[in-house]
């Protein structure tokens, strides 16, 4: 969460009324399945979409952080939703802790398995530390150890047609998938595991091998493939739609066009900080020859080995629907900007595993559950260990803000973990 820029969706929050938006959670259930191809009758999706306000949103005020509308907004969406705690994510993971005692919490302590009674109720945790081995008894036991991007083997299973040798990592070191192991070996069941954020808004990280830079205002720019031809609509860089599209591609490869004016408005972006070494700059990229640049378009057709009338006639089209503020073929609005004045620059698009939008199944109560569906005693989940929540709140795209998601499955599951270990 220090590394996080702490976006969250929510829909008819009193910070929309004060900035005069008009929503409320129907608005957002109507959209649902057109936002994100998900079931806006599914239980968690109602949930999310009728609680964030109360359950997020408030709670966040309550804690002491103050939140405030941005202008992302995902394509389609009549609103905008997208809320951030001044501060971001930073801000947000001091409130949580300042809302705790710090005694409760065991650093440098492995969770190595569930302990369960006879009769199959979980009633604590083994543990690893520098002391050695033991276990922690509890009333309830919830799990939150994140997504499972960077377990390859789990990755091949839900989406077994992906080349993961195209893949980076944009996700953080830790959604090793060893949560999903836990909970496996206890019975649990999955909940539409394909559901990756396969995303394509970034280059390969020249610091570290298998790794993505993000670069920011990468949706402005001109998506092209190895035969000069555009192949997506780049206003949905943030759609997990962006990296299959991009390993659909002839040799997989895909490039961002920039002109001048673009090049440097664009940045890059460290998702995941290595802290040895400060993030480079665009031109430290150009120097390493890993972006390419060219006076025109047609001399950077050359050094791209691509016939040059299809990028002109594709900058061109693009120009022309700019001018006549006309819908553009993929982007379905205007490009936000003529592609004219050089230099110009090709960025080699990176697809990367990002974000588990699906996972271990919960009942709307946050319970863990086996193949049957039915719960598993005093087994609780949440957060992106169960696809942000319940893992059914998306179909083939993601969305903006699943932070909100996140947070939300954790208040349910502590709630009822709770009530349940108090009984």
């Amino acid at each position: 969460m220090r590394w996080a820029g702490g976006l969250m969706l929510l829909s008819g929050t009193s910070t929309q009324a004060l900035a005069g938006v008009t929503d409320d959670p129907a608005a957002l259930l109507d959209e649902w399945a057109a936002l994100t191809g998900g079931d806006p009758s599914r239980p968690w999706v109602r949930r999310f979409a009728e609680d964030g306000a109360s359950q997020v949103h408030d709670w966040l005020q309550d804690l002491g952080l103050d939140l405030s509308l941005t202008d992302a907004r995902d394509p389609g969406a009549s609103a905008l939703r997208v809320h951030v705690p001044d501060g971001g994510g930073p801000a947000l993971a001091e409130a949580l802790l300042a809302a705790g005692d710090p005694a409760d919490i065991l650093l440098e302590t492995e969770v190595v398995g569930l302990i369960f009674t006879e009769s199959g109720r979980c009633v604590g945790v083994a543990v690893q530390d520098a002391a050695g081995a033991g276990w922690l008894r509890a009333g309830a036991v919830i799990l939150a150890t994140g997504g499972f991007s960077r377990d390859l083997d789990r990755v091949a299973w839900a989406n077994p047609e992906l080349p993961l040798d195209k893949l980076a990592f944009a996700g953080a070191p830790w959604t090793d998938g060893k949560g999903h192991g836990l909970l496996e070996a206890a019975g649990a069941a999955w909940q539409n595991p394909r559901a990756m954020g396969i995303y394509a808004h970034g280059v390969a990280d020249p610091r570290a091998p298998g790794e993505e830079l993000t670069v920011a205002h990468l949706d402005a720019a001109m998506w092209v493939n190895r035969d000069g031809r555009r192949f997506f609509g780049e206003n949905h860089a943030g759609s997990f739609a962006a990296g299959p599209a991009l390993l659909r591609q002839p040799e997989q490869q895909g490039w961002a066009l920039v002109d001048d004016a673009l090049w440097n408005r664009m940045g890059l972006v460290d998702a995941m900080p290595l802290e040895a070494e400060p993030v480079p700059h665009l031109p430290d990229l150009v120097d390493a020859g890993r972006v390419l640049e060219a006076e025109d378009p047609a001399a950077l057709a050359l050094a791209l080995l691509m016939d040059h009338r299809a990028i002109t006639g594709e900058i061109d089209a693009w120009n022309v629907a700019f001018d006549e503020d006309a819908p553009d073929r993929l982007r379905g609005s205007p490009p936000p900007a003529a592609l004219s004045a050089g230099p110009w620059r090709a960025l080699p698009l990176q697809a990367a595993l990002s974000k588990s939008f699906g996972g271990i199944a919960v009942e709307v109560d946050g319970r863990v559950v086996d193949a049957a569906g039915a719960p598993l005693p005093g087994l609780f989940a949440a957060g992106e260990l169960t696809g942000m929540a319940g893992g059914s709140l998306v179909g083939d795209r993601g969305f903006t803000g699943s932070l909100s998601a996140v947070l939300l499955s954790g208040r349910v599951a502590g709630d009822r973990a709770a009530a349940e270990a108090l009984d």
